[in-house]
């Protein structure tokens, strides 16, 4: 109880107050329940089952019916449709490339998992720190063991390999990405630019630190320096001083991609462009894909303030498109021309113009095994949470295989057990027919 008093006090997990109060009463409640019964004068071993039972009921039936309300007015033929929409599209795409995609809902965290696609989003407690802090200080939204597709620049997009991006938006193009399908409800967007699991990067790329002062797109600017050697491409445009529940407007240059940063997390977030209008009101300090359009046109964002903030500044940067492109094709020069990816599995090749490092966008993971042209090699981490590849100038056969740790021993205690359990069941068998 000290603790819930302590986490109602800070506001430890930003949880609304009744989410503490609750806390508070039932382990109250629960207290005195198991005193009562302790003193073995005031209540019968059977009366307190019943209290207990009772109580415990009550408060899981709230629990559900609390997810249920927080989650919306949402049934299962939801999810089918969504489903069975993402499916028809993908067969449709008939692409045998590995590709990811994601989709820009909220509703659940590993919807993009339940559609049947390899995705970026992700939520699970066997997820990586460092993917979870790499997706923080790139600007993507992320907390604790999972993150979401909120915060994507073009940049960040190509660089992880999302192809496809679905939406219930249906618009002519969407993340900078343009139309390629729709099928009731969702539309399916097509990112030109992906780049592949790996390629060739400036050995400098090493040195890359995501926990560098400064805000997610100098983050991004410090990536593009070291791998391709280029100058930055984000640049700061405008700051604007928010106030609760004003409208405020910012300018979208033409052939500019252009990006709002929120750094403190707010209670509501409403933005509308051109291609779309959305609300967000559970993680709101990461960026905003604002868009690239041909001509000079405008966004809006309303925000709608904490109880405890006055003012919150937000910051619009912006990206010439066509030194983007410039710099994108350095990176796309050299690919890993992959012939298998499957689950755990990865063969391709690469030829390497000159000496430098095989950046690939899968996490880091001390169960890979890398050969390179059939001889093992180390990996090494990139920004802290993915792998590289150090290579030679020329052409390289690259294969990966991925065996969790601690498998094999694991596999052999569990082994051990079954047996110690089998055989002490058998002894305690005999025991009882003697």
């Amino acid at each position: 109880m000290g603790f819930a008093v302590y986490a109602a006090w800070t506001k430890l997990g930003e949880r609304e107050v009744y989410v503490y109060a609750a806390t508070l009463i039932l382990l109250a409640v629960y207290s005195i329940l198991l005193l009562v019964y302790r003193s073995r004068r005031r209540m019968s071993e059977y009366t307190f089952r019943v209290f207990f039972m009772s109580l415990t009921i009550v408060e899981m039936m709230a629990t559900g019916v609390v997810g249920v309300c927080m989650n919306g007015t949402i049934g299962r033929s939801t999810y089918l449709d969504e489903q069975k929409a993402y499916e028809a599209m993908i067969e449709r795409r008939q692409d045998d490339s590995f590709f990811r995609s994601d989709i820009d809902s909220s509703r659940m965290r590993n919807e993009n998992m339940f559609l049947g696609g390899n995705g970026v989003v992700l939520f699970s407690s066997t997820m990586p720190a460092a993917t979870v802090d790499l997706c923080k200080s790139l600007g993507i939204e992320a907390r604790t063991n999972k993150n979401g597709y909120n915060g994507f620049t073009k940049l960040t997009n190509d660089l992880f390999g999302v192809k496809y991006v679905v939406s219930r938006t249906d618009s002519d193009s969407l993340y900078q990405m343009t139309k390629v399908d729709y099928e009731e409800p969702l539309a399916m967007y097509q990112n030109p630019g992906v780049l592949p699991l790996g390629f060739m990067a400036n050995p400098e790329i090493k040195e890359w630190d995501i926990e560098e002062e400064g805000t997610p797109l100098d983050r991004q600017n410090r990536f593009v320096e070291l791998a391709a050697g280029d100058h930055s491409l984000f640049f700061l445009n405008q700051n604007i001083e928010m106030e609760d529940g004003e409208t405020y407007s910012v300018i979208l240059p033409a052939g500019k991609q252009v990006y709002l940063y929120l750094p403190v997390a707010v209670e509501k977030v409403e933005i509308t462009t051109p291609e779309y209008s959305k609300s967000y009101d559970r993680y709101t300090d990461h960026l905003y894909d604002l868009g690239c359009f041909a001509e000079d046109t405008q966004a809006t964002v309303t925000v709608t303030l904490k109880e405890s903030q006055t003012v919150v500044t937000a910051s619009a940067y912006v990206c010439d498109d066509a030194d983007y492109k410039e710099m994108h094709s350095l990176l796309a020069d050299e690919p890993l021309e992959l012939s298998l990816a499957e689950d755990g599995k990865i063969r391709g090749t690469v030829t390497a113009k000159t000496a430098g490092t095989l950046l690939l966008s899968i996490p880091y993971d001390e169960g890979w095994k890398v050969k390179v042209d059939g001889e093992e090699t180390k990996f090494v981490r990139i920004g802290e949470a993915l792998t590289g590849i150090d290579l030679e100038a020329g052409n390289h056969e690259i294969s990966m295989d991925y065996t969790p740790e601690g498998l094999w021993p694991g596999t052999a205690v569990s082994i051990l057990c079954a047996a110690l359990y089998l055989v002490t069941a058998a002894i305690a068998a005999r025991k009882t027919t003697a």
